[in-house]
């Protein structure tokens, strides 16, 4: 037993000394990479590489419309329309009928809307959908047009009250004219001094 120990000993440090250019090039890379000491720098292949996660913004999910509109806030409506028309289209039919979902929502929920739309309009920003491709979809000439519109369907003080904030700091002719159409509609005559103000401060 003494014997066969010591020839095995002597075989052993005989294969350990032995060179190691006898190792094809390809195989040594390929043993390097399957070795668990190997540097954890080696890259990995393609196929098992996963892809980095991408980050939830408004635009993806204006995109893909996960989420119904009674389940949104009405802010976040507010920003998906927005999101919808703020590019340069093409707007696909699919876009512009949440666009007119989301719309109907914020009327549907009355009052409870106005704080977010009225947020909107002092943002002195807009979206004209003749811009933008497909945007004729929409059923409106920009999106103010949308936000003023969804007021005068919700109507009540605070709709009114957004709509005479907005007549009198608004410097578009036209959207002048739209709030003072929807306004004396709403409450006959009452505005008409205020209407009157602000067509003549817009002129000067």
């Amino acid at each position: 037993i003494l014997i066969l120990l010591l020839g095995a000993i002597f075989t052993f440090k005989l294969l350990k000394s032995s060179p190691k250019s006898v190792v094809p090039a390809h195989v040594a890379s390929v043993s390097k990479v399957k070795n668990p000491s190997a540097p954890k720098s080696t890259p990995e292949p393609a196929h098992s590489e996963k892809p980095a996660a991408q980050p939830i913004t408004s635009a993806v999910a204006a995109k893909h419309f996960q989420i119904q509109p009674d389940l949104l806030s009405a802010n976040q409506l507010v920003d998906e329309m927005t999101q919808i028309c703020s590019g340069t289209g093409p707007i696909t039919p699919e876009q512009a009928a949440r666009f007119k979902q989301d719309l109907k929502e914020l009327i549907r929920r009355g009052a409870a809307s106005v704080p977010a739309i009225q947020e909107f309009l002092k943002k002195d920003v807009d979206a004209s959908f003749a811009d933008v491709n497909g945007g004729d979809q929409l059923g409106y000439s920009s999106l103010r047009a949308s936000m003023i519109d969804a007021l005068s369907q919700i109507g009540g003080p605070e709709a009114q009250a957004v709509m005479l904030d907005t007549m009198q700091t608004t410097a578009v002719p036209s959207e002048l004219l739209e709030l003072a159409g929807d306004l004396d509609q709403l409450s006959p005559g009452q505005y008409h001094d205020q209407i009157v103000a602000a067509a003549q401060e817009t002129l000067d």
